[in-house]
């Protein structure tokens, strides 16, 4: 059990990478791949871009919060097994 689990956050975290490579680039949104990629992760990222707000700067840290999430929650739940 706690293997899937692990493989499932660990797949998170590259689609996550997957995620903030589109934004970088543009986007093709008649691309079934990339249309369920951000809708995978955006749904992840929306609770976290609530509580934090871009402000002025208009960058988006969210991605990188929820990187740091998913890394305490892999040590927490892990760190005796890997």
């Amino acid at each position: 059990m706690s293997f899937i689990l692990y493989n499932i956050l660990r797949i998170l975290e590259l689609l996550l990478l997957a995620r903030i490579i589109i934004s970088w680039v543009q986007k093709d949104n008649a691309n079934v791949v990339t249309q369920w990629i951000c809708r995978v992760v955006d749904t992840v990222l929306r609770p976290i871009q609530k509580i934090l707000p871009t402000g002025n700067t208009g960058i988006d840290f969210s991605p990188i919060i929820l990187f740091i999430l998913i890394d305490l929650v892999k040590r927490a739940l892990f760190s005796t097994f890997f």
